[in-house]
């Protein structure tokens, strides 16, 4: 009874991260999306008015 049990979700995001492309996929994945989310802000920002 002394033994932790490991979800299925943390199983999966240590799987993840343990598999070297698995894990080069989702950093990949995740620079990508947050290049996205900065170009978007980016775009959106109104730079010709003063703060």
């Amino acid at each position: 009874m002394g033994g932790k049990t490991v979800s299925g979700s943390v199983r999966f995001v240590k799987s993840l991260y343990n598999d070297p492309f698995r894990w080069q996929v989702v950093k990949s994945v995740s620079f990508f999306a947050l290049g996205v989310y900065l170009a978007v802000e980016i775009a959106n920002a109104d730079l010709s008015e003063p703060a």
